[in-house]
């Protein structure tokens, strides 16, 4: 098969940004199977960052006061983020089935692709639920993309999370971001107060 030289030009996302916006060239030789797949990886990777990026605007947008990060990871987007791995940026190492902290602590809970990966997933919404004052936003991946990573134990369509949701939660609002689906939570309903 004859290689050709191809040239590349791409565009990459730059950290703390919420636009792609740093241009890169590359050249290298190739076959057109080869180019190909190269193509689509790098349109992959950008969606993936772009639906990230939605994300956080998504939990910007409706988060308020003092928050917490529940499953944070090295990328907390609240005041104060909690995971069960010490990492560089995670303020609070603990569980998300037994939190912490007192009961109405937080303005907003951030649980943020984190749920999918907790086996005891009622304990952790009660926990959720306690630490809360008012509202709690939710991101979990789509039940297609959620089988991609092996130490998802929950793979459940939209009606599914908000049937378990409904449960102990007001759902003021839900849809889809990329490939997840999004819930703004109420602690109570505003008819009840």
């Amino acid at each position: 098969m004859e290689e050709k030289v191809y040239i590349f030009h791409y565009w990459t996302a730059r950290e703390g940004t919420s636009m792609i916006n740093t241009r890169r060239r590359f050249a290298f030789k190739a076959s057109e199977d080869e180019v190909s797949g190269i193509e689509k990886e790098l349109e992959e990777k950008a969606k993936r960052i772009l639906d990230s990026e939605l994300e956080r605007k998504l939990v910007e947008l409706y988060s308020f006061g003092q928050r917490l990060d529940v499953g944070c990871g090295d990328h907390p987007m609240g005041e104060v983020g909690l995971d069960r791995v010490k990492g560089s940026k995670v303020m609070v190492q603990g569980e998300g089935t037994s939190l912490p902290f007192r009961t109405e602590s937080f303005d907003t809970i951030i649980a943020h692709h984190c749920l999918e990966h907790i086996p005891k997933l009622g304990r952790a919404l009660t926990e959720i639920y306690r630490v809360t004052r008012s509202l709690v936003v939710i991101v979990v991946p789509r039940k297609e993309a959620s089988y991609v990573h092996v130490d998802h134990v929950w793979h459940m369509n939209r009606e599914e999370w908000e049937g378990i949701l409904r449960k102990g939660f007001f759902i003021e609002s839900s849809g889809e971001v990329g490939n997840s689906y999004y819930f703004i939570c109420c602690k109570y309903s505003p008819n009840s107060v």
